[in-house]
């Protein structure tokens, strides 16, 4: 039987609708929108280093979380300068926003130390984002504090050790990063942290990484000279020992490492300290490999190391040298024309049993 009193039963909902006057619920937030509040919230103190580091696109390949304004717009161009709080732009940044921000003399301090609790945090995750870090490593600590800055250190050593053996692809990353991390680091820092790295790197069993490395053979030698001559002379020492490696492959890299050096430093210096002479030496060495380095770079050279006895005695040997792509540069190299095709560039180095043939 139908209920006495049908206004007594419960109804169905009414669906929200803009025309019956009930507001549809909201959609929960995205990701971005979370990190987006999280960072307004804390003043987004951290957003110019977070995003130095992310890079324009984020590690992951997510698009960066924090807006042009809070990363790009943040400073007056240096990361340790805030924007006055009345200057446009500066919604989410602004003086004394958080009390975090109140805590800090020059407005980063406190959230440089903390982005290395975060720092070293990327460096333990997934392959991808360690590689996507060290690509960002010179810009990320040339906006922070040199004092600061020192602190990092020990984390390039870690990053190095840390580095899968059969993934050569961050130790390259890494490579490529030590020129300018040397102009960004006093000359104790780059003697005790740097220069063992470096030349670690010098010495990898991945031709590429080497290749990579070579670049901040010039940059090295340069801090440290400018204050120790003791230190260089003890990095000099170093580099030189390339030349007699046991290994064609030091021997090469030092070839190439040399070609940095003579774009980077004057004739005199190279002749000074021996890295000439231990250059010309290596233009009689067993393995072909060296010599048709050696052969390429005499076309790149200077012309002021051109003219000097040592490099024009290295032409002489090479151009009489009883293979014919060696004996092609070399001519190439003294402005003569020679008949041979040159065969296609070699990688950094060959296999033994390449270098044998």
């Amino acid at each position: 039987a139908a209920p006495a009193d049908a206004a007594a039963l419960p109804s169905a909902p009414a669906e929200a609708t803009a025309e019956n006057g009930v507001a549809p619920p909201e959609p929960p937030p995205s990701q971005e929108e979370e990190v987006k509040q999280e960072a307004a919230e804390s003043g987004g103190e951290a957003a110019p280093g977070v995003g130095v580091v992310f890079g324009q696109e984020g590690i992951t390949g997510r698009a960066s979380c924090a807006s042009e304004d809070e990363i790009g717009g943040a400073t007056n161009g240096e990361f340790g300068s805030p924007r006055a709080a009345d200057e446009p732009g500066d919604a989410s940044i602004k003086a004394g926003s958080s009390p975090r921000r109140s805590q800090t003399v020059g407005g980063f301090v406190l959230v440089e130390e903390e982005l290395l609790g975060a720092f070293e945090s990327f460096l333990r995750d997934v392959e991808e984002v360690k590689i996507g870090v060290v690509n960002h490593l010179s810009d990320f600590l040339g906006f922070i504090s040199p004092q600061c800055r020192e602190s990092y250190l020990t984390v390039l050593n870690d990053t190095l050790a840390m580095a899968d053996r059969f993934n050569w692809r961050l130790r390259e990353s890494l490579a490529r990063q030590m020129s300018p991390l040397c102009r960004l680091f006093s000359v104790a820092a780059v003697k005790e942290v740097l220069q063992p790295v470096i030349m670690t790197l010098l010495k990898d069993p991945v031709s590429q990484v080497r290749f990579e490395a070579r670049r901040a053979c010039s940059a090295m030698l340069k801090v440290i000279g400018e204050e120790d001559a003791e230190g260089l002379d003890a990095a000099l020492a170093e580099v030189k020992a390339l030349a007699k490696g046991a290994s064609f492959q030091e021997r090469q890299i030092f070839v190439y490492s040399f070609g940095d050096l003579a774009t980077n430093c004057d004739p005199a210096f190279l002749r000074k300290h021996g890295l000439l002479r231990a250059f010309a030496d290596l233009a009689d060495d067993g393995v072909v490999s060296v010599r048709v380095s050696i052969a390429r770079l005499l076309m790149e050279l200077p012309a002021g190391l051109l003219e000097t006895e040592e490099v024009q005695k290295v032409e002489q040997v090479l151009a009489a040298d009883a293979v014919e792509d060696v004996r092609h540069f070399a001519v190439v190299a003294q402005g003569g024309a020679h008949d041979v095709v040159p065969q296609p560039h070699p990688k950094p180095d060959a296999s033994p049993a390449e270098a044998v043939r």
